[in-house]
């Protein structure tokens, strides 16, 4: 049995891994664009936030039942109002699974547990995730003088070590695609396969779909883009262009899932597709070649994060 899931669905799957009473029921995970760090795993309960939540709607703490029947709207307006006050100083809002018996936590925080590291995975991410907006127009014509000068206005001096990372790790893309190269997905991915690849009896594959769509002046891929090759639906999905390129490529995305499903070892015609080790991230790049590239974008990464700025989900981290 093998479980997989995007986004959301691949939180689920890394959770799950971290379940004891999950053990058995499924082999092997795959686990795409899934790795975000949403907030960090709480030991704490929802006490607090509830209490919040009921003084915002005129209630007492004999009245949390009534929770459950008010409209939707209203509780959510409640908790928006209740949340920054209690995360102002630590307490926990939500959103996250709770450490305890049943869930032993984040495995790139507490590690992974014992079953977990015989569960066969396949891991990874797109190039340009939340970049869900159309391309820059024309950026295929742009000079590179123009499109150093955009990249300036977001990077600031960083620009000039980021263009040589940026090229050396995409030597085939266009620079503009550097102002909404992912970490938000990326890097959160990066430390999990670094934790699992401590363990020798791991077995992690890791991939980036990095395959350029052909609309709006070439769109860079994007959260839940990979999906119609995955699926094998392309001819579904306009955007995904139908011709050669994408079938020949939909061909080899879906034919790796398929392979790991059965065998957990994903195969791409052409491409030795090796497990991870430690130091040492095999990226499958799943474009219109597909190769394996070691520790691809590990430097560039480094560069985009090293001031802190690194996994939260705002308008920077688009293109415009």
């Amino acid at each position: 049995m093998t479980i997989f899931g995007q986004s959301g669905g691949g939180m689920k799957v890394w959770t799950l891994m971290q379940m004891p009473q999950a053990d058995g029921l499924f082999q092997k995970g795959i686990i795409e664009s899934g790795v975000y760090r949403i907030h960090e795993d709480c030991e704490k309960d929802g006490e607090e936030i509830v209490m919040a939540m009921l003084r915002e709607l005129s209630l007492s703490r004999e009245q949390v039942e009534e929770l459950e029947t008010i409209p939707y709207a209203k509780l959510a307006e409640a908790y928006k109002k209740a949340a920054p006050k209690v995360r102002e100083h630590g307490g926990y809002v939500g959103n996250a699974p709770h450490k305890d018996s049943s869930y032993v936590g984040d495995p790139t925080i507490y590690g992974f547990r014992e079953h977990a590291k015989q569960i066969p995975l396949l891991i990874g991410t797109v190039l340009g995730e939340f970049d869900f907006g159309p391309a820059i127009p024309g950026k295929h014509s742009l000079s590179r003088e123009q499109i150093v000068e955009m990249l300036k206005k977001k990077y600031g001096k960083k620009t000039e070590k980021l263009i040589p990372a940026y090229e050396k790790a995409y030597p085939d893309k266009c620079l503009a695609d550097l102002l909404a190269v992912d970490t938000i997905f990326r890097k959160p991915t990066m430390d999990f396969i670094k934790e699992r690849a401590k363990s020798p009896e791991s077995r992690t594959y890791s991939y980036q779909f990095t395959y350029e769509f052909p609309v709006f002046d070439g769109k860079m891929a994007w959260h839940c883009s990979e999906i119609p090759f995955v699926f094998h639906n392309i001819d579904l999905v306009p955007v995904c262009g139908g011709d050669e390129k994408a079938e020949k490529l939909q061909e080899q995305v879906f034919g790796a899932w398929m392979s790991f499903a059965k065998e957990g070892v994903p195969r791409v015609e052409g491409a030795e597709w090796t497990a991870c080790a430690p130091d040492k991230e095999n990226v499958m790049i799943l474009d219109e070649t597909c190769e394996i590239r070691p520790n691809v974008d590990h430097e560039l990464i480094r560069l985009l994060t090293e001031d802190g700025a690194e996994v939260s989900f705002n308008k920077e981290n688009i293109q415009h």
